[in-house]
């Protein structure tokens, strides 16, 4: 019976003490920036990479396939450099200053095939182990949506691919959170937390130079109910990425 009760103290002390125990406090601290010019270096590496690798990228649904993982693993040199790019604060895409309803901008299909690859290798190193790299490439992902959407960016369309790289880089941060340690997930928090949701990436005056532009051309502006619905379900993703970050899981 002594033995008995003394086994139970015991049990009960280290239940209490477990109680007791806290997860470590998650620090919002982000990545210092860098110098250079962002544009130049995202164009260089995506032409590196080549379009036959973004399409197999853009394939993927879950895992990657072992073929894609070679592949992935083959350019993470570039890949790294792809997440240390996005620090940059300046970000030339090479638009034309004539901007007008005509402008072709040819570099948006390009941030979406970086920003998928940002996801998936982060998705694959975050479920490898390592958080460092992944944790990288999630918060990267949180800065190229800014340098699309804000960094200069003239015209709605811009400012709707920066939104969906936002939106990719919340579900990113969600699925990874788990993996990730406090300071990989102060590392990511802390870009999510730079996003002013009350008026992301200056949306009112993008919205309102497509109301000049639109009145010029003779045509119909954007849908601006339509984006405002975006601009709600994204604060939500974004809350609930943060929620994420801050709990880990």
């Amino acid at each position: 019976m002594h033995r008995w009760i003394c086994t139970s103290a015991l049990l009960l002390a280290s239940l209490l003490a477990a109680c007791g125990e806290q997860a470590p406090p998650v620090v919002a601290q982000a990545d210092p920036p860098v110098p250079g010019d962002a544009g130049e270096e995202y164009l260089s590496l995506h032409a590196a990479m080549g379009q036959p690798f973004f399409d197999r990228v853009a394939m993927v649904e879950g895992a990657p396939s072992a073929e894609l993982v070679q592949e992935l693993e083959a350019n993470a040199g570039m890949i790294d450099r792809l997440a240390y790019a996005t620090r940059m604060e300046a970000c030339d895409w090479g638009v034309p200053d004539d901007f007008d309803m005509e402008t072709l901008l040819p570099h948006l299909g390009k941030v979406r095939a970086l920003a998928r690859t940002l996801n998936v290798d982060a998705r694959r190193l975050a479920a490898s182990g390592d958080g460092d790299r992944a944790s990288r490439r999630v918060a990267g992902l949180v800065r190229l949506a800014r340098h699309t959407a804000d960094s200069g960016a003239d015209s709605v369309i811009e400012w709707l691919v920066g939104i969906a790289v936002l939106n990719l880089a919340t579900d990113a941060a969600v699925y990874c959170a788990p993996d990730f340690d406090a300071h990989q997930r102060g590392r990511v928090l802390a870009e999510l937390q730079k996003v002013d949701l009350e008026d992301p990436y200056g949306l009112d005056a993008t919205l309102a130079f497509d109301r000049q532009l639109a009145g010029d051309a003779g045509v119909a502006p954007a849908d601006e109910t339509r984006i405002r619905e975006a601009v709600t379900k994204t604060r939500g993703e974004v809350e609930r990425a943060i929620a994420a970050l801050e709990s880990g899981s």
